[in-house]
């Protein structure tokens, strides 16, 4: 009687062990599926919030790009603000500042050039500047006329090509020390720096603000037929 009682407990303890493994086998099955289930709906979800960040076109006035000390590195906008050098703002395209374009600046905040198009003059330009003032431009008129200009101090060396000829210029202290080939002013370009560019300054310049204009890109020989001074 003792012998088939021991056997009965053994069965059951036997079965036990057989229903917890089961059990067991249940509960991971159950938490696996509930585990599947999440990640299938987190990758659901994360496949929407990508599909959110890709846009096909984005329109805005102006995008900003800082870096990690949160200092300005870059800025593309339809209306730049006004340059910032030694403390003085200056203007750019004149009083109303027309410019747009893309900028640069170095790690410090500074504007180091930029790629920009100008609204006075319809011109565009690629500059590159010292933490000073501009050291090269390279620019384009709407219609026509090129020009690569380099300084160096009191230095500038000016590679032309427009209604006068092509032509290389080395100007120092604002006056022209050599050109090659020597070019003389046409009729065209005389009339519109006697009407002081206002192609590119709608209020106009004085004439003797336009003849040093005219000194840095021709000898003083050939501009002085072409604006003697006012009456």
């Amino acid at each position: 009687m003792q012998e088939q009682l021991l056997s009965r407990i053994a069965a059951c303890e036997t079965e036990n062990k057989r229903l917890k493994r089961r059990l067991q086998l249940q509960n991971l099955g159950a938490i696996g599926t509930i585990l599947l289930a999440i990640g299938g709906s987190a990758y659901a979800n994360l496949e929407k919030v990508n599909e959110k960040l890709v846009t096909a076109s984005l329109t805005v006035r102006e995008l900003v790009v800082v870096d990690s000390n949160n200092v300005v590195r870059a800025r593309v906008g339809g209306n730049i603000p006004p340059a910032v050098i030694d403390g003085k703002t200056l203007t750019r395209g004149g009083a109303n500042n027309g410019v747009a374009g893309i900028m640069l600046y170095d790690r410090t905040g500074v504007e180091r050039g930029g790629y920009v198009t100008f609204d006075q003059g319809d011109n565009v330009a690629l500059t590159l500047d010292t933490q000073k003032k501009q050291q090269v431009f390279f620019g384009v008129g709407p219609t026509g006329t090129a020009a690569l200009q380099l300084w160096e101090g009191d230095e500038l060396l000016d590679l032309r090509a427009d209604q006068n000829g092509a032509r290389v210029t080395r100007t120092k202290a604002g006056t022209v020390s050599h050109q090659y080939p020597e070019t003389s002013i046409k009729s065209g370009t005389c009339e519109y720096y006697r009407g002081g560019l206002r192609d590119e300054v709608p209020a106009g310049l004085s004439r003797p603000e336009v003849k040093k204009i005219c000194e840095r890109r021709f000898a003083a020989a050939a501009c002085s037929p072409c604006l003697p001074p006012e009456k």
